[in-house]
This record gives structure tokens, sequence and C-alpha cells, in this order.
């Protein structure tokens, strides 16, 4: 039952100014989905940081507790979420941020996996074998991690004028 999503942006500065704006967790509630974020560790963001985060997907109100799984700079930021949904139970997820050079930039890419022994929900699972999950992703979710990479494009782009 393995399965990822991806989408993917071109932003207009170096993978290093990218990868920088990805280690500052804290900045992720300025482009993020996120109403509110908090740090669960201090200093500098090394694998096995974590931090809590609360944000709202149509309409279900999610919460999320996050911890860095790998980071290889300038190129990978990783990270592993279990998210409490309102309304599709508890599930575990992988988000990897891929950062390539090409010649307008960086081109990111974002992939979101499932963690099948993560998900509380039955229901959950059964749209992910059944293969509706992917039907969700095309016409939803991709429209919200578009938006936020839009977000972090501007971000990046603002702070590297």
């Amino acid at each position: 039952m393995a399965y990822s999503f991806e989408r993917s942006i071109v932003i207009h500065a170096t993978p290093e100014q990218v990868y920088d704006n990805l280690l500052d967790v804290a900045s992720h509630k300025k482009w993020g989905e996120m109403s509110e974020l908090e740090l669960l560790f201090e200093g500098p963001v090394k694998v096995g940081s974590r931090w809590r985060s609360v944000g709202v997907m149509d309409k279900d109100v999610m919460h999320d507790e996050c911890t860095i799984m790998a980071l290889e700079r300038p190129h990978l930021f990783q990270f592993h979420s279990v998210s409490q949904h309102s309304a599709m139970g508890k599930a575990g997820m992988t988000f990897t941020y891929r950062l390539e050079k090409v010649p307008e930039g960086t081109r990111v890419t974002i992939s979101r996996g499932f963690v099948p022994d993560e998900i509380s929900s039955k229901m959950m699972r059964s749209l992910l074998q059944v293969g509706v999950v992917r039907l969700m992703d095309i016409f939803m979710t991709a429209k919200i991690i578009d938006r936020g990479l839009a977000r972090l494009r501007d971000y990046v782009e603002q702070a590297h004028k």
C-alpha cells in the first residue's frame, strides 16, 4: 500500500537560499498552511528536531507533531508528521523536499507519503487501498500543496531580492 504524491515549483534563488528557509522551521508558519506552530527544540535544526503545528484543511482542523528525519544540505529536507485529523483520524506521513539546481534557480519538489502502519482510521486505509486518496490528492490536496509551494517561492524570492 505504498503511496506517494508530489508537486514541484521553480524558485528564483539558489538551492542554499531555499534550503536555509526550509531549515528555519519557525518561518514555515509564514508560508505554510499552519495557524499555530510550537518549536520543541532549541538551537540549530538537526535530525530529531521536533515541532507541533495546527492547521486547517478543507475546514477540518489538523494537529501535527513533526520530527526531522533527514537533512542533506542543500538538496534534501525531510520530516515525519503524525497528524490527527478531525474527520480522518490519525495518520503518519513523510514529507520530503528535494532541491535541484536548474537554470532558473531551484526546482523544489515536495512529496508526501503515507505510513500505512500509522493510519488509525479503517476508512482511510480503505480509501488508500482503492485509490480514492489519489483522486482526492489530484482534485483537492494538489491545490493546497501548490498554494504552499507558491507561498514558499514568494517568501524566498522576496527575502533574496
